[in-house]
């Protein structure tokens, strides 16, 4: 077993639905650590799950502190992705979301991203994002029987 001095974190991602469409927010910074930038990038919201969280409660507090918005989980997606980076590796749960009431809510974006967009698969494919955000995508898409 190797000894390294890294960090592991449990994330969470909140892949939001509405209408056949998946949310992504543009990056605003580049605050991972010993990265060159990640700024512009698309991503899921999601994050870290704090200390004696349940990752499920994690990704709709996320998701709220993100976004502004109340959502619930529809499904969890069945695998564990995972990323690293330098001395950081991400172990990322993947929760499919939506928005408890469309009407009455607005996004909101917190200083995180400076916007989103509701896009297709193809869409996505297309535009500079986090590793793994296709493949996620399309894995949920493929959940919800959308592909």
């Amino acid at each position: 077993m190797k000894n390294n001095k890294g960090c592991i974190s449990s994330v969470v991602i909140g892949v939001l639905l509405s209408e056949g469409k998946i949310l992504l927010t543009q990056r605003s910074d580049s605050s991972l650590e010993g990265e060159t930038s990640f700024r512009g990038f698309w991503q899921f919201p999601g994050g870290g799950v704090e200390f004696g969280e349940d990752p499920e409660y994690s990704v709709v507090r996320e998701l709220k502190e993100e976004l502004g918005v109340n959502v619930s989980v529809v499904s969890f997606l069945p695998h564990i992705y995972t990323s690293v980076r330098k001395n950081w590796q991400g172990i990322f749960m993947v929760y499919i979301c939506k928005m408890r009431s469309l009407k009455e809510q607005k996004i909101v974006l917190n200083d995180e991203a400076t916007e989103y967009r509701w896009c297709s698969l193809s869409e996505i494919r297309k535009m500079s994002t986090f590793p793994l955000t296709s493949e996620i995508a399309e894995a949920s898409f493929l959940q919800l029987g959308l592909l």
